[in-house]
């Protein structure tokens, strides 16, 4: 199957990318969640709608898993969350061509989107500043690991 996938997680998909995940998305993971990859990847799909999950593969090849957690199935919020493999980087800019119709939808079940990024996490904060996110405060969860805090909200 050639080309860019979009689909629903599967149980391999979390074995592959716990085991193929980007050393700096396994980083952010342990400063901010005390997690390992797997734990990680489990914890936040049962946090999130199984319409707001994804897998992007192309070629075949898994790039990231994605989705939007909730606090409740009423709150105004989105926590947008991203995990990717090295192989992410090669395709960047397919993703952004389909980031942002999916970007649209979880703006329209949640006024705001926001999280937390690791400063350390360059290419996914530029990438996330292509796709129109703000950055906000820093803060330091662990001391010496800074967090930036990302939004986007709903146009009005």
């Amino acid at each position: 199957m050639p080309g860019l996938i979009l689909r629903q997680p599967i149980e391999s998909d979390i074995i592959y990318l716990a085991e193929h995940m980007r050393d700096v998305d396994k980083a952010e993971l342990l400063v901010t969640y005390g997690q390992e990859p797997e734990e990680a990847i489990r914890a936040s799909l049962k946090r999130t709608e199984p319409y707001y999950q994804l897998t992007a593969e192309y070629d075949g090849q898994m790039l990231c898993m994605c989705g939007c957690a909730s606090m409740s199935l009423v709150s105004p919020v989105g926590y947008p969350w991203l995990l990717c493999t090295d192989a992410m980087s090669k395709h960047i800019k397919r993703l952004t061509i389909h980031a942002k119709p999916w970007l649209a939808i979880m703006l329209n079940r949640w006024p705001m989107l926001t999280n937390v990024i690791d400063v350390r996490n360059r290419d996914t904060m530029r990438w996330l500043a292509l796709l129109g996110f703000e950055f906000t405060d820093t803060t330091p969860l662990v001391p010496g690991y800074p967090l930036r805090r990302f939004t986007m909200h709903r146009a009005i």
